[in-house]
């Protein structure tokens, strides 16, 4: 279009949608460009004012890059050429925003640059450490719980073995103390047996 052309915006103050001047944009290449009254907009918009058209006039040469407040990635780019200068297609002033048609009113598409997320990277990051912590703390864990559990088997072990040898040593001096018993009675019995014998004979003269 032609500079003096002017543009009529849909504007829905329901959902608060309303064009925004992309001025940090590639494609917008005219830095002198006043879109004050695009600020203005909006701010009516906002206080619920019930607009739902917005006409303005583009009075200097240039391309200009709007998007919707609610839709990020609708773009629209307003090429307007001056008096002198020829429109690529004459009857048809509003196209898709291709490459081709882009190019054709000189706006080259900015390359699609992959942006690193570094929040997810550094979470993740983070992430990876906890888990790594915590794993090697149960590894620890596991195996400081398994060598008591040794350790208090073969207590157990020492226990019953001493146990049973108390045991075996019980029951040996039972037996020795029965026989040492039985011993000292049959002595006493033979000695009193002597001393009877003794006194029948009587003494000799």
């Amino acid at each position: 279009m032609k500079v003096g052309a002017i543009v009529i915006f849909d504007v829905n103050p329901t959902t608060k949608s309303y064009p925004v001047y992309m001025n940090n944009y590639v494609a917008s290449t005219n830095p002198n460009f006043d879109y004050g009254a695009f600020i203005n907009l909006a701010s009516q918009v906002n206080k619920g004012v019930q607009i739902r058209m917005w006409a303005h006039e583009f009075t200097q040469n240039g391309t200009y890059a709007f998007r919707d407040s609610k839709k990020p990635d609708q773009m629209t780019i307003i090429s307007v050429k001056a008096a002198d200068e020829n429109c690529p297609d004459a009857d048809s002033n509003v196209k898709p925003m291709t490459e081709i048609n882009l190019s054709q009113v000189g706006v080259t598409p900015p390359s699609k640059l992959i942006v690193p997320n570094y929040n997810f990277m550094v979470g993740t990051f983070i992430l990876l450490i906890v888990c790594n912590f915590f794993i090697a703390f149960a590894i620890v864990w596991l195996n400081q719980s398994n060598h008591a559990m040794d350790n208090e088997s073969i207590q157990n072990i020492y226990y019953d073995l001493a146990k049973k040898q108390e045991q075996e040593d019980i029951i040996k001096d039972g037996y020795a103390g029965f026989f040492c018993s039985c011993c000292r009675d049959r002595q006493k019995v033979m000695d009193e047996a002597h001393d009877r014998t003794d006194v029948k004979k009587g003494p000799k003269y």
